[in-house]
């Protein structure tokens, strides 16, 4: 590895850059959507899913099966299930959704933090990078 590496063994000639969060040119969202995009981190994905603050329902809209989260306030979020990709097969479209967050696991270099869902359940882990999963935006905080 050349970026992204907190342990040496797994950098390049013994690399490390201690970086836990992708930068912006290297944020899936910030490059489709511009510059006040970015993807979502560990903690805003896990502030998201917190029951105290919202509700969380396996729906159908318009005909794509998704996890809708709604907050006390009303205000709500829909993620398609999309399913995943593992190196060049898409799995589960339609029955879960896994999406990236722009956090590093740093206990493992080669993994990232994501959001997944099922029709039963809903929570964060850890995934290896090379893994596709989904992308879902949000606006930068000031």
């Amino acid at each position: 590895m050349t970026k992204y590496c907190a342990q040496s063994r797994y950098g390049y000639n013994c690399f490390t850059d201690n970086l836990t969060e992708l930068q912006s040119d290297d944020d899936a969202a910030t490059a489709n959507r511009g510059n006040v995009w970015q993807m979502p981190s560990l903690i805003q994905w896990q502030e998201l899913i917190n029951i105290d603050y919202t509700t969380m329902t396996w729906t159908k809209q318009n005909g794509v099966n998704d996890r809708t989260i709604m907050s006390k306030n009303g205000n709500s979020i829909f993620l398609p299930a999309a399913g995943l990709f593992g190196t060049t097969t898409l799995y589960d479209a339609g029955s879960c959704g896994d999406y990236w967050s722009r956090s590093l696991y740093t206990e493992n270099s080669f993994s990232g933090c994501d959001l997944y869902f099922n029709t039963n359940s809903v929570g964060t882990g850890i995934w290896e990078r090379y893994n596709g999963r989904s992308v879902r935006p949000v606006r930068v905080q000031e």
